[in-house]
Formats: structure tokens, C-alpha cells, sequence
């Protein structure tokens, strides 16, 4: 902690864990040379850093590491999960309401979507070969190939999480859930704010158990990923 003294830390107010940034987050020996927090638009992020505007920023790493890799830009990377915290990083979510009317549907995008990811995972040079002919604009930059390849290589090695490896991509625990909310409340919520739901009443794995790999795909896609899973702090 003592080498965040007098440093200056972006954060937008959205920003992961900007509820935690805060004076008291800080042992009392740091109050006399405070860390200086600095509120910029989310535009500017990693250019902030990379331009020495600010010593730290607050990010999603699947968001902002492929800047900085890109750019041939050292970095250091203080993972959340180091100190017990983890986030589920995605969701689809519908109404209460529509789903209860559609859920056939629902079932069948949540499908497609998780057979899409699937194919990423096990193809990923030729998903990232469609993803740029789709997306042609993505190439004309002088890194955006390489952008769209760690950004790919990253979320491939980001699903190799027990739940997903023991019950089909897009499962979700709802136990972790839980305890995302309570220690969201614990720090950015007022004292009068009521207990957050739990994750059964509103969260469902109806449609998370169909997509799964064989232990051979699993390994295929950790061996695929590994280099993307270091830039993650993951090997």
C-alpha cells in the first residue's frame, strides 16, 4: 500500500470498485501525503495512463489490456481476485415479464449465444477471422488485429472457471452472486438501502447447462489461451 502514497488513481464513477477508492481505504499514515483521486471521462482511460497523466487506473482488464499490449505499453496489473474478490463479468438479461412469455425464446438465444462461444473457444483463429470481415474497420488501424486477438484470446482463457467446466458455459453460481451484492452494499450503499434479492429470485441457469465441452475441448482451450491467461495474472 505504501507505493500508492502520493500517486494518482483514475476512476469514473462507474468504474469497477470506485465505491472502495476512498480516503478510508487507505492506512492513517497515508492521509499525510493522500493518494490523489482523479475523476476523468471514461474516454480518455488508457490513454491517461499511457500518457503518465495518472500513475493507476481502475479498469476491467479484458477492456483495457489489449491497449496497452497493443501498444507495446508496460503494465503492471493488480487483480481484484488476488485479494478473495471475484465478479461475474457477463449476463443476458430480460424482464421478468418477457421472459415469463418467452421463454422459449430466451432459451433458444441464450443457446445460440453460448454455441457461439463455444466455437470461439475451440476456433478462435477462424472466429477472429470472421469477427474482422464482419467488422472491417477494426483492421485499418495498425493494431487492430492484434487488439481483436487478445481481446478473443483473454475471454477464451477467462471461461475456464470450475462452475463452467462442471456444468456447461454460462452457468452461474449463484453463492458468488450473492456475495458480490453483499460486499457491494457493504461499501457503496446507504445505510438505509434494503438487503439486495438473492440471486435465485431473479437469476436462472435454465439455459446454461446445454453448451458443454469434452475434458479434451477443455484442455484444447487451456492450451490455446495460456499465453492471454498470463496478461490476466492467471499463469
Amino acid at each position: 500500500m505504501q507505493s500508492f502514497l502520493t500517486r494518482r488513481i483514475f476512476l469514473t464513477t462507474t468504474a469497477v470498485g470506485a465505491s472502495m477508492i476512498t480516503a478510508s481505504s487507505f492506512p492513517r499514515p497515508a492521509l499525510s501525503q493522500p493518494v490523489k483521486i482523479v475523476q476523468l471521462d471514461s474516454k480518455i482511460l488508457e490513454q491517461s495512463a499511457m500518457s503518465g497523466v495518472v500513475d493507476a487506473i481502475l479498469v476491467t482488464g479484458l477492456s483495457s489490456i489489449p491497449n496497452f499490449v497493443s501498444e507495446n505499453m508496460a503494465f503492471r496489473m493488480l487483480p481484484y481476485s488476488d485479494v478473495g474478490l471475484q465478479f461475474y463479468w457477463q449476463n443476458t438479461i430480460v424482464t421478468a415479464a418477457y421472459f415469463k412469455k418467452n421463454k422459449e425464446l430466451v432459451d433458444n438465444v441464450v443457446e445460440g449465444i453460448l454455441e457461439g462461444l463455444k466455437f470461439m473457444m475451440l476456433n478462435p483463429q477462424e472466429a477472429m477471422e470472421r469477427h474482422l470481415e464482419e467488422h472491417p474497420e477494426l483492421a485499418i488501424g495498425k493494431n487492430g488485429r492484434l487488439y481483436v486477438e487478445i481481446g478473443l484470446g483473454m475471454t477464451n482463457a477467462i471461461m475456464i472457471a470450475p462452475e463452467s467446466m462442471k456444468n456447461g458455459l454460462g452457468y452461474t453460481d449463484f453463492a458468488e452472486v450473492d456475495k458480490q451484492a453483499t460486499f457491494v452494499k457493504q461499501y457503496a450503499a446507504a445505510s438505509a438501502d434494503r438487503e439486495p434479492p438473492k440471486a435465485n429470485t431473479f437469476c436462472s441457469n435454465d439455459s446454461a447447462n446445454k453448451v458443454t465441452l469434452t475434458v479434451a475441448e477443455w484442455e484444447q482451450v487451456r492450451s490455446n489461451s495460456q499465453k492471454y491467461a498470463k496478461l490476466l495474472g492467471k499463469g
